[in-house]
């Protein structure tokens, strides 16, 4: 079964960020990369309630997960990204798996992720 999802406004702006600066600093084909990675590692965090691959992030909030990008390489399909540095910031709303961020492995999530307003 394909879980429905979304990605707040905060992701989505967080995915054009990662997005222009694979293209900018590595072009074309490594902006497309990451894109069909970032797309299966939504899905995959997504088809995986259960799966102890999904952390669960209570210093973020009490129900806040995490997802690290480079548990679906496999599933991108193509060539792929050899070093994934993105970490999915996620939580289940209902049957609605809501991705709230999408930070770089360095930054402190605490400083970016607050459970009550980054989910819309």
């Amino acid at each position: 079964m394909i879980a429905r999802f979304r990605l707040s406004e905060a992701a989505d702006d967080d995915v054009e960020d990662i997005l222009l600066w694979s293209e900018t600093n590595f072009g074309l084909d490594a902006h497309n990369r990451y894109l069909r990675l970032l797309e299966a590692a939504v899905a995959h965090a997504a088809a995986s309630r259960e799966s102890p691959l999904l952390k669960p992030r209570p210093e973020l909030g009490d129900s806040v997960l995490s997802w690290h990008i480079r548990q679906s390489v496999i599933r991108a399909g193509g060539e792929r990204v050899r070093t994934p540095r993105h970490i999915l910031y996620c939580r289940w709303e209902g049957d609605l798996f809501a991705v709230g961020r999408v930070l770089h492995e360095r930054m402190d999530p605490t400083l970016h992720v607050d459970p009550d307003t980054d989910w819309a």
